[in-house]
């Protein structure tokens, strides 16, 4: 596996390990998921109690470079991630980001993501008060699995 393909950073958050991995450039879901269970597995061996997965939102649009808005490898990443966070028990968790935003009318909706991808400071602060902040701290202070 290439550096292009996958660059991971983890940053530690004491209850919950934020890890993020990019995929990019691939379609490979046996290399994903390798890579994505090492990164959680080295995660919950750090003594993280519980690791979360966000299924990132599947960009809106059209794309430079094209592979970008490859809807099939957005659904390979996430069902890799579903995959991985099954396999590794319940100190894994998936957060549905996508499932939410589209469920809300938000996938597509210009004013949340005017470029089709990326939240605007508006829109990021409403989907935290709306959903993805009482989720992340109902999830970090959970009895730790096991």
């Amino acid at each position: 596996m290439t550096a292009k393909e996958f660059r991971v950073g983890i940053i530690g958050l004491g209850r919950i390990g934020a890890v993020h991995v990019e995929a990019w450039n691939s379609l490979d879901g046996a290399r994903m998921v390798a890579a994505y269970r090492a990164v959680t597995d080295s995660v919950l061996a750090a003594g993280v109690p519980h690791v979360v997965w966000v299924n990132p939102p599947i960009p809106a649009g059209v794309w430079d470079p094209p592979e970008m808005g490859e809807d099939p490898r957005n659904w390979v990443q996430h069902d890799v991630i579903r995959e991985v966070a099954a396999a590794s028990g319940p100190a894994v968790t998936v957060n549905e980001l996508d499932a939410w935003l589209s469920l809300t009318g938000h996938a597509d909706d210009r004013t949340w993501r005017p470029d089709g991808t990326h939240l605007t400071e508006e829109s990021a602060k409403a989907l935290a008060n709306e959903f993805l902040g009482a989720w992340l701290v109902h999830t970090a202070l959970r009895p730790p699995a096991g």
